[in-house]
């Protein structure tokens, strides 16, 4: 089955023949321990605000909300801890979006450490790890019909997960096992 991305735009993926690449990680450090919001921001899309105090699977659900971001991986280096709380290091793996991504933007909303406003003191997104999948059209193996934004696999390539594995990206990043009929 195929995913429709849109008129003329096929879906991208990783190459499934190139091994050993890895997923764009990112880290955020904020600091607050009374009260406050954040947002976090990703190729010009806007997370809603996020309590200084979310739980990973908040923060989570906050930034795949964005129509640029499909999936993430959220941990937290103080486990139990919110978001900014505590020294805390937020670490956000991209799951989906594929390639070197751009770094994810921070938007302080006056969080507040202490009861002193930090307005203006707006952490930053650092690079842990520079994603190094392709993000490819049709993952490399498959024809783009830009008509209708479909991806024709190629002999033995069929709609993948983005891990290689099939599923419903339209992609044709899964490698098709080969069938040996006996008669």
């Amino acid at each position: 089955m195929c995913v429709l991305v849109g008129l003329g735009k096929c879906p991208t993926g990783d190459d499934p023949l190139t091994l050993g690449q890895v997923n764009d990680v990112q880290s955020v450090q904020c600091a607050a321990s009374d009260a406050g919001t954040f947002q976090l921001s990703f190729r010009g899309e806007n997370s809603p605000p996020i309590p200084f105090n979310a739980a990973p699977t908040t923060l989570q659900a906050a930034i795949v909300s964005m129509v640029t971001v499909t999936d993430v991986a959220v941990s937290y280096s103080q486990p139990g801890n919110g978001a900014c709380v505590g020294g805390n290091v937020i670490t956000v793996t991209f799951m989906q979006e594929f390639g070197n991504l751009p770094r994810l933007q921070v938007l302080d909303q006056n969080l507040r450490l202490n009861g002193v406003t930090r307005a203006g003191l707006t952490p930053i997104a650092t690079k842990v790890q520079n994603g190094t999948k392709e993000n490819a059209v049709c993952s490399n193996h498959g024809t783009c019909d830009g008509a209708t934004g479909v991806c024709t696999c190629g002999f033995g390539f069929a709609s993948s997960n983005g891990y290689g594995d099939p599923g419903q990206r339209g992609d044709c990043g899964f490698v098709v096992p080969w069938q040996v009929v006996v008669s």
